[in-house]
């Protein structure tokens, strides 16, 4: 697919025909996706451009949209290819930018493939909050090296995904939702929840049996610009794996976990709490309404940055309410939290050990 001027064309790679064409983006890309989709599946390959969506398009399976990328490998961290193929939403269009297309109630079981896309929510000209891209109804998906940004609402809502080597970043709500089942993995996630009112989203969402791995996830901390985030870095809720990754300068607290039996390891948590001094924590464990317990807490680092002087975080990890239940172990707590102890936690059937740094009285190492 390619554009000429305000025409959109589909040329058939083996047809050698244009098979499609039109002025509206959206119904030339729809029509192709149909026309695959019919045949049993196949790869469309969007060319460079900006390609304006003015209706909501459909994804189906056994579909793959491939992008073009610059070739230049771009520093933010981690770097990635820097897509030039853009589909960006048009102005008042107020509804999702993109959709798992509902085959049958339960959505499509069949793979997908998104890769080396730009998606522009273009959220200043929208008016209703709806999310951007919503593969709820998909399965099997494969997402790799996309750019989601200015998100009405969340930037990327997914089942059963794997997502890798992307980039979110100054939307509404969440930039990216995991509901349950996927595998997050290589991705730079900055500045979600930059709507008022969204405080209490995160700028990634994992509810469910999801893996969160080496991911870069950040607020761009300037209060004077309207597009700092508000939340926390990274939510979990249940069941959720989250191991190796780098999560800092976020507004609350850098990793805020909901639920029961996560495992949180090996992560870097470092100088959030930005909108307020020693008002949230590295990581913080909820205990209200039964929740927060049977966490598996080892061997993360959380700390304010000693070389600035920097003391933002309450406590580097912190539980509360009926949490309990919980391992907490080998964890380098140690530089300069904001509070009097560096890790703080309640219930009496925590196991708590071998951590570095300053303990609350409630227990010993």
């Amino acid at each position: 697919m390619f554009m000429e001027g305000s025409t959109y064309y589909s040329y058939g790679q083996y047809s050698g025909s244009t098979d499609y064409s039109g002025s509206d983006a959206a119904t030339v890309l729809q029509n192709t996706i149909n026309t695959l989709n019919t045949a049993g599946g196949g790869i469309i390959y969007i060319k460079r451009g900006t390609y304006i969506i003015t209706t909501t398009i459909s994804m189906k399976s056994n579909i793959a949209l491939i992008g073009e990328t610059c070739g230049f490998e771009h520093p933010w961290p981690p770097a990635f290819s820097v897509p030039v193929t853009v589909l960006k939403l048009g102005d008042n269009v107020n509804d999702e930018l993109l959709v798992a297309a509902g085959e049958n109630p339960d959505g499509f079981t069949e793979p997908y493939t998104l890769r080396d896309i730009a998606f522009n929510g273009n959220k200043d000209n929208q008016t209703v909050s709806v999310n951007m891209v919503d593969l709820t109804l998909g399965r099997i998906g494969t997402i790799d090296n996309c750019f989601f940004f200015y998100a009405k609402q969340d930037g990327l809502v997914v089942n059963y995904a794997l997502v890798t080597n992307c980039r979110f970043a100054l939307c509404g709500r969440s930039c990216v939702h995991l509901i349950v089942d996927s595998f997050f993995a290589n991705n730079g996630a900055y500045s979600g929840n930059t709507t008022a009112g969204n405080e209490n989203y995160s700028t990634v969402e994992a509810w469910s049996y999801n893996f969160v791995y080496n991911n870069h996830i950040y607020d761009i901390y300037n209060p004077p610009n309207p597009e700092t985030g508000t939340g926390s870095g990274l939510y979990v809720n249940n069941n959720n794996s989250v191991i190796g990754n780098k999560i800092r300068d976020c507004i609350r607290h850098g990793i805020k976990v909901g639920g029961n039996d996560n495992i949180i390891t090996g992560n870097l948590v470092w100088d959030n709490s930005r909108g307020s001094i020693g008002g949230y924590d590295g990581i913080y464990v909820s205990g209200s309404n039964n929740s927060g317990s049977n966490n598996i807490i080892t061997e993360n680092r959380c700390y304010d940055d000693e070389y600035s002087g920097q003391k933002n975080q309450r406590y580097g990890i912190c539980t509360t309410g009926s949490s309990d239940y919980n391992l907490i172990m080998m964890n380098n707590c140690s530089g300069s939290q904001n509070a009097t102890f560096d890790i703080y936690y309640v219930g009496s059937n925590n196991k708590v050990a071998w951590n570095i740094g300053r303990y609350t009285p409630t227990g010993s190492a």
